[in-house]
């Protein structure tokens, strides 16, 4: 019995070990024929992965409604960003010889004069330089004046009386600091040339005061209401007319019109400011001293 016990403990033993191993290579088949289909599920994760990164980093073709809105919003900043090239206009100028500037040169008498003018411009403009051609008119009208050169002898007094215009070409050449977006600083120079046109006339003068050739101590060129205290100027009819007047009124003085310059330089030192609130409009305030006196402008250009 006890052997009958052993062989058929043996034999279940034997049957377990087979049962243990034919388990165990069906899970280690499972195992190897799962490992292939993992590798290739995750070559095909990484394709996947390499193609969506290759489709992001690729940029996306834009619309033609996405480049024709480009296109204008580029065309716009670049307006924005250029001014005007070129220009057209107008301005206005006031000039001023004052007459402390006519006494300098050594000239006794005259007055401050005001001299008013205006005309179209043309105007080229780059980043920070312009360039800007005017002709342009101003009219020299001058009241009778007592004047008496540095040269002339004592009593040689005469009286000035203008009707003259000029009519100007001129060209500004300006460099530009720029103070904001809307704002900048011009200076310069300018340079032209002026046709003078017109009446002019000159009138010897006597002292009201007699036939003393000396000017009278309380004698007074301006004085228009002269009294035998107070001597004034009177204009000379003509040659030793009225005689007897010690030299004046003399023979050959200057009795009615005379001639002018016929071309007068335009030389001029300038600064300003350039006011453009919007691309196609500028204002201008300008200043200067040069040829013609002191000057002051303003002038409106618009971009064409």
């Amino acid at each position: 019995m006890t052997r009958r016990f052993a062989y058929s403990t043996l034999r279940w033993i034997t049957l377990a070990l087979l049962v243990t191993a034919q388990a165990g290579a069906v899970d280690l088949g499972e195992e190897e024929g799962d490992e292939p289909a993992e590798d290739a599920s995750e070559a095909g994760s990484e394709e996947d992965l390499g193609a969506a990164e290759s489709e992001g980093d690729a940029p996306a073709e834009p619309t033609d409604e996405e480049a024709a809105a480009k296109d204008e919003g580029g065309k716009a900043a670049a307006d924005a960003e250029e001014p005007a090239k070129y220009l057209i206009g107008a301005r206005y100028r006031i000039l001023v010889v004052p007459q402390f500037l006519v006494n300098a040169f050594g000239v006794e008498g005259g007055r401050t004069v005001w001299v008013h003018g205006g005309g179209p411009e043309f105007a080229f403009a780059q980043k920070d330089f312009e360039i800007i051609l005017s002709p342009w008119f101003a009219g020299y009208s001058l009241e009778s004046t007592p004047f008496k050169g540095p040269s002339d002898g004592a009593n040689a007094w005469e009286f000035i009386e203008s009707y003259l215009s000029q009519a100007f070409i001129t060209g500004d050449f300006l460099w530009k600091t720029h103070i904001n977006k809307e704002l900048d600083f011009n200076i310069g120079v300018g340079a032209g040339v002026g046709i003078v046109f017109g009446d002019f006339y000159r009138t010897d003068a006597y002292w009201t005061d007699g036939t003393n050739p000396i000017p009278p101590i309380n004698g007074d060129p301006f004085n228009t209401t002269p009294t035998p205290a107070n001597p004034g100027l009177a204009r000379c009819a003509g040659p030793n007319n009225p005689t007897s007047l010690g030299g004046q009124c003399p023979p050959g003085g200057q009795y009615g019109a005379a001639e002018a310059w016929p071309v007068y330089p335009w030389l001029t030192f300038q600064m300003g400011l350039r006011y453009s609130p919007m691309r196609n409009f500028i204002g201008r305030l300008d200043l200067g001293a040069g040829s013609s006196g002191f000057w002051l402008g303003i002038g409106a250009d618009y971009g064409i």
